[in-house]
């Protein structure tokens, strides 16, 4: 059966903070934290590994208003700061800042995350009484998460700045397997497709397999911080221009991505972003970067991000998918959605039972998960692999 991993991994500035730590992506760039099926239908980072070691994020907005604790789930409280930085991690990643909401959508995006936090500690709960991960396992599951590190000079780097240690870091991958090992065992091979099934899905949703023009870029990422004073910007600009000019003068791309870019998803691999669809990056970049040819680079580019040079690396004409080439990706994606919504219709089912109290002002109860169906809203998808290019909003 599949694990409940997050689907859509974001690029490098991405971190989802999930019951006070917890992050999609490791700082150097790996692969996506796996999750847990919660009451609203979603599936949310666990407190893994990896979110022990991403980065802490500031404040964006000022301290909300919460009781103390938020919730109690089975003895277990969970803390108004714990909601704070769930929040305001989630802001961050939609680009966003609590003056963007109003009241109303405050309160909804607040009662969305303290029902997926109740959902994870229930199922952090119960997965430590019930579920035995053995150190063999675990032993060969570090091994895969360090297999998985393009750049481990700059993941020991990111333990030390954490104060995390090999030992903790391991006992976060276990309570990761833990909970993905319960969750696996209540759902059992519910919500498996066969070939079958993935012919008929591929029939009914034509529209799903209809790849656009695709490009695959390379980039270099200048961050500059949302709260840049202009000298910082200034000097930002004067670096990338600086790169710019090495590559007219014949600098090999791929080295300076390696020793300058600040996207840490990206810069171990030469900056290589992968394919990307121009409707799912931000425009700026996507403008740019659909308008080169073939080994051309661009001029620097401004987005929120910062500046990129970006170098267009290969070009694929819009076609029809073939069912053989997107056979076994539906089989996955299916089953995967199908069995996260199973998931979290259990997790939800076996909260009504227990001894579970929101406090949150204004709580009407947990979220309904239809909105996330199996199936049929499944999105798109790809035969190419694209890369964690700056996501539209």
């Amino acid at each position: 059966m599949k694990s409940f991993a997050i689907l859509t991994p974001m690029l490098c500035a991405a971190a989802l903070v999930v019951c006070a730590k917890a992050a999609e992506t490791i700082a150097s760039g790996t692969a996506a934290v796996s999750g847990t099926a919660t009451p609203s239908g979603t599936t949310a980072a666990s407190g893994t590994a990896t979110a022990a070691i991403a980065p802490v994020l500031k404040p964006a907005s000022p301290k909300l208003k919460l009781p103390n604790p938020v919730a109690v789930v089975e003895g277990k409280e969970i803390k108004p700061e714990d909601v704070q930085m769930l929040f305001e991690a989630t802001l961050n990643r939609a680009g966003k800042t609590a003056a963007d909401l109003t009241d109303a959508e405050r309160d909804r995006v607040l009662h969305k995350l303290v029902w997926d936090m109740i959902g994870q500690q229930f199922v952090a709960n119960r997965a430590a009484i019930e579920t035995k991960i053995t150190d063999e396992e675990l032993e060969a599951r570090y091994s895969r998460f360090l297999a998985g590190i393009p750049d481990k000079a700059k993941f020991e780097e990111r333990l030390k700045e954490t104060n995390m240690t090999v030992p903790k870091l391991k006992e976060k991958l276990r309570d990761e397997m833990r909970h993905q090992k319960w969750l696996q065992e209540k759902v059992g091979k519910q919500g498996a497709i066969d070939e079958a099934d993935a012919k008929k899905y591929y029939e009914a949703h034509p529209e799903f397999f209809n790849q656009p023009e695709l490009v695959r870029v390379s980039h270099i990422l200048v961050a500059v911080p949302r709260n840049a004073t202009p000298e910082v910007a200034a000097a930002k600009k004067k670096l990338i221009e600086t790169l710019a000019s090495r590559l007219e003068n014949g600098d090999d791309f791929a080295a300076l991505a390696k020793e300058h870019s600040d996207d840490r998803g990206t810069s171990a691999k030469g900056g290589d972003l992968g394919y990307i669809p121009k409707d799912k990056t931000i425009s700026e970049f996507s403008d740019a970067a659909f308008a080169l040819k073939q080994d051309q680079i661009s001029p620097p580019v401004k987005t929120r991000f910062g500046f990129h040079l970006i170098k267009l690396v290969d070009r694929k004409a819009p076609r029809k998918l073939p069912f053989d080439e997107v056979k076994e990706a539906i089989i996955s994606r299916v089953t995967q959605k199908n069995q996260e919504h199973l998931a979290s219709e259990i997790v939800k089912k076996l909260i009504k039972s227990s001894d579970v109290k929101n406090n949150l002002p204004g709580d009407t109860g947990m979220p309904d998960s239809s909105a996330d169906e199996p199936a049929a809203k499944t999105p798109a998808v790809s035969s190419a692999k694209a890369g964690p290019a700056p996501e539209k909003k």
